[in-house]
């Protein structure tokens, strides 16, 4: 891995938690401990797309990865912080640039844009970088509801949406 995808790491996980900076999930944890949970599930979790896309990335391509997965909901969150986000992005290769920017763009997700619509432009991209980082983004939201000792019909409803978006995407990538 060289020095400058070494800095680059650091360079968008400092930028994500001054994004996210007085954020904070429902349960009142610091927001940023989510994308840095999806970047961690990239590597422990079972989902068989990822591990075998994650098996087959060179260290290069990981790292942006995982930098796709500490940002995914920055422009989502702090449209105002977009134009850094992308200068960022451009201190990697361009062919990896290219592929990033085009994720990140995916997975901001347009409040106005039906979710299963959203789901259905990630699948159709075939961008794996959008996919993984979305398969793990609904596994943490997940995971997050489930540890509730019981849910709100809302809650509910979001885990289904979760679960039916990954079944969705899962069938067009095994």
């Amino acid at each position: 891995m060289s020095f400058k995808m070494i800095k680059f790491w650091d360079t968008v996980v400092e930028f994500a938690t001054w994004a996210h900076r007085g954020q904070t999930r429902r349960d009142g944890t610091p927001y940023i401990q989510h994308p840095l949970a999806v970047s961690k599930l990239l590597t422990t979790s079972e989902n068989t797309f990822v591990r075998s896309l994650y098996a087959n990335m060179t260290e290069d391509e990981k790292i942006v990865l995982h930098a796709i997965a500490v940002v995914h909901d920055v422009c989502e969150d702090v449209p105002a912080a977009r134009d850094k986000l992308m200068t960022i992005f451009e201190q990697i290769p361009d062919h990896l640039n290219l592929l990033a920017v085009e994720a990140i763009n995916l997975l901001t997700h347009n409040k106005n844009q039906l979710y299963s619509d959203y789901i259905e432009t990630i699948i159709s991209s075939r961008n794996v970088y959008a996919v993984a980082v979305k398969l793990m983004d609904m596994e943490h939201n997940s995971s997050d509801l489930l540890k509730k000792a019981e849910l709100t019909e809302k809650e509910k409803q979001q885990l289904n949406k979760y679960r039916v978006s990954t079944l969705r995407i899962m069938e067009n990538y095994e």
